[in-house]
């Protein structure tokens, strides 16, 4: 008979983290808006180093990115296209290399090892880093933002 409000505090939190990580990144681009932008989401995976897309916030977050005017593509190594039955489905993984020369930004949402997090960061203006990956291997700089 003990209110659970923690848990529904969490849960709440939780459910705001998408549009507080697009906000994030809207911020960083000019006029404040993804309208016309082109981003590039790192993972899509629900965790690190699996396949699995289920309760995805990468497709999450790209749903948003593209209901706010922009485009978003992915890179993830574990996941060369979405799988039938999710939201986006069909849609095929980009290459990092491929990813970085057509997007102005990026947003870490699953940090698969083997991705090379420096190589993006020294090439797009702006790295919205939502797993802290970048500090943890001592990737600096002002373009690389915490989320």
């Amino acid at each position: 008979g003990v209110p659970g409000r923690l848990v529904q505090v969490a849960l709440d939190i939780n459910a705001a983290m998408p549009h507080h990580v697009l906000a994030r990144l809207a911020a960083t681009q000019p006029g404040g808006t993804l309208a016309g932008r082109r981003v590039l989401v790192l993972g899509i995976a629900y965790k690190p180093n699996i396949a699995d897309v289920r309760e995805s916030p990468g497709l999450r977050l790209m749903a948003l990115i593209e209901a706010a005017g922009g485009e978003a593509v992915y890179h993830d190594p574990l996941v060369p296209e979405i799988p039938a039955g999710t939201p986006l489905a069909g849609r095929r993984s980009v290459s990092l290399s491929e990813g970085i020369a057509g997007c102005g930004s990026a947003l870490i949402v699953t940090d698969h090892d083997g991705v090379d997090y420096a190589e993006v960061a020294a090439a797009l203006p702006v790295v919205v880093d939502t797993r802290n990956v970048c500090a943890r291997l001592g990737i600096r700089g002002s373009n690389v933002l915490a989320a």
